[in-house]
């Protein structure tokens, strides 16, 4: 208990860093203010803030070696649309594993474009503060599917042989309510090798 009421002393909370730190102390910051999720991705280690588990659960997670690739789909719970359709966004990460990797990024970034073509509206970038992660470019789209305007946000990161694809992916009409969450997502997102 002295140890409590020393820590609890007004003075010493007057400071902003104290009153942090006694947050952190009796855990009342939430979890991913804290900590950031990480995953193994082929000998790449992969950290990002994970979306709102309350909003955005996993719903995929595989690893396929005869591919040397993986899937993380993240799905969002239902978001209605004017017309009160159920609409189920999703993020999914793809990575994979070369036996040689591409040049660079901006390389892997074509070859991934020429797998699934679209016509950017935006290019992402660290440099704009889009993306923390230095060896990734991302995109802004809409492409058709199934006579439906789909809303995208395509980021494409390399790092020593693996590459990494974050696909953002809602309906259009939907797309500015799940916006923010993706793009913080991406925004959070590191490679480093092990």
């Amino acid at each position: 208990m002295i140890f409590a009421k020393k820590i609890a002393n007004p003075k010493i909370l007057k400071t902003p860093l104290a009153f942090l730190l006694l947050v952190i102390f009796l855990g009342l910051l939430p979890h991913s203010l804290l900590a950031k999720e990480k995953a193994d991705l082929a000998g790449v280690k992969m950290s990002f803030d994970e979306p709102n588990p309350k909003l955005w659960e996993i719903t995929q997670k595989e690893f396929f070696p005869e591919k040397n690739a993986g899937i993380i789909l993240y799905t969002h719970v239902p978001v209605y649309n004017k017309k009160k359709q159920a609409i189920r966004p999703t993020i999914g990460i793809v990575y994979e594993k070369f036996p040689e990797p591409p040049e660079d990024t901006i390389v892997y970034s074509i070859n991934m474009r020429m797998r699934m073509p679209f016509e950017p509206k935006e290019v992402l970038t660290h440099e704009d503060g889009s993306l923390i992660e230095k060896y990734a470019v991302g995109y802004t789209a809409e492409m058709d599917q199934q006579k439906i305007k789909h809303s995208l946000i395509i980021v494409h990161m390399l790092r020593g042989k693996v590459g990494v694809q974050i696909i953002c992916d809602s309906t259009s009409d939907v797309m500015n309510q799940v916006e923010p969450d993706m793009r913080k997502f991406i925004k959070s997102v590191t490679l480093d090798e092990k």
